[in-house]
């Protein structure tokens, strides 16, 4: 039930759960209950398979945004790799299905097709933006056909089994953009649950109802998916922070301690917010790409310059901190025109790009670079 209640935060939680369950087969020796727990063993897997996908593929579109990188066919590797993987859970769980079925252990054969059925909705669903229409598609009529099915095996042996798989079909349609289809099924759903006379079931579908209104639907990201690498302002700043702390620890970059001071570096500077606001006559720039950008996409590891177009002034560095720190003593403590930026003011990789630099530091620039 863990997973039902939180799939992506709760994982080692129910691995530890799974333990405590195994004994426990080992003790009742119950063939039921060790297909049961192998089943959901592997959707616990799948879960976090599928989370690590979805870092891993949206990682993929901040990398794409520089094409310097060698990183985009690496995370494109790395994305078949997860594929794979999750294709190789959801074959097992049909392993663990057949053997359900074999041993004539049919309330596990439904309770295992049912979470089948949630994968393969769960991998359509997260993998939309980067899958292909028609594929989609047609998976998404081979789940319907599962689930439809389950149901009605469960309506013959488990009327909460029953209940469970309308609210799975009404969550399925409603991701499906079948609108009419979602309210008929969470209706039946409903029905079943006052028949019941279950408060908790009925909650359960005005839940799912809430949450299919919010969602966007498969159809609409769908038809967004060939723009989405296009837009950068989908990923917000925080989100690709962490996208490439991800990359720099998949890449094993932290375990030299060279390269990890130098990619704490990178990341504390690729966003120089917290520096340009102390004044808005300062500027700064990358000089020197640092040892890393070629392999993560992250220049800011490197030298960068901090330059006062007021009192015309440089001061060039590694560390933005620094850099700052010996402006304010050297220039910013006997100038009375510092100007800060205002609390809210945000920086944005769009503003740097199209902030024109002061005539001189173009010069200082291009006078480094000769050294």
């Amino acid at each position: 039930m863990t997973f039902d209640i939180n799939p992506f935060l709760e994982n080692v939680k129910i691995l530890e759960l799974l333990q405590s369950v195994k004994k426990l087969i080992k003790e009742s020796q119950n063939t039921g209950y060790d297909i049961l727990s192998r089943g959901i063993l592997l959707e616990t897997v799948f879960a976090e398979l599928i989370a690590k996908y979805n870092t891993v593929w949206t990682l993929s579109l901040v990398a794409s945004q520089s094409p310097k990188s060698i990183m985009a066919p690496y995370l494109i590797l790395e994305i078949q790799k997860i594929i794979s993987n999750i294709f190789e859970a959801m074959n097992e769980m049909v392993t663990c299905i057949r053997r359900a079925y074999e041993e004539k252990e049919f309330l596990v054969y439904i309770d295992l097709l049912q979470r089948l059925g949630k994968m393969q909705y769960m991998w359509c669903y997260h993998n939309s933006l980067g899958g292909n229409a028609k594929v989609t598609n047609d998976n998404l009529e081979h789940i319907r056909s599962v689930l439809t099915f389950t149901k009605s095996l469960a309506n013959r042996l488990s009327i909460d089994y029953e209940f469970f798989l309308l609210i799975d079909l009404g969550r399925l349609y409603g991701s499906w953009g079948k609108t009419r289809l979602c309210n008929k099924t969470l209706e039946e759903a409903m029905a079943l649950a006052r028949k019941l006379d279950h408060k908790g079931y009925q909650s359960a579908v005005e839940h799912v109802r809430e949450s299919v209104e919010r969602a966007p639907t498969i159809p609409f990201l769908l038809k967004r998916k060939d723009d989405v690498s296009k837009e950068r302002a989908a990923i917000t700043d925080e989100q690709e922070k962490m996208m490439i702390r991800y990359l720099l620890e998949i890449g094993g970059f932290y375990e030299d301690p060279e390269l990890a001071r130098l990619a704490e570096i990178g990341i504390r500077d690729r966003n120089p917010e917290r520096i340009l606001k102390h004044c808005l006559h300062l500027h700064t720039e990358i000089l020197i790409y640092g040892p890393i950008w070629d392999m993560v996409a992250l220049p800011s590891t490197g030298t960068k310059i901090l330059y006062c177009e007021q009192k015309e002034k440089v001061v060039i560095g590694q560390e933005l901190d620094h850099i700052l720190a010996r402006m304010k003593e050297e220039t910013c403590s006997t100038c009375n025109l510092r100007s800060a930026r205002p609390t809210e003011w945000r920086w944005t990789h769009e503003w740097q790009m199209h902030r024109d630099k002061p005539p001189k530091m173009k010069t200082i620039m291009e006078n480094f670079l000769k050294w």
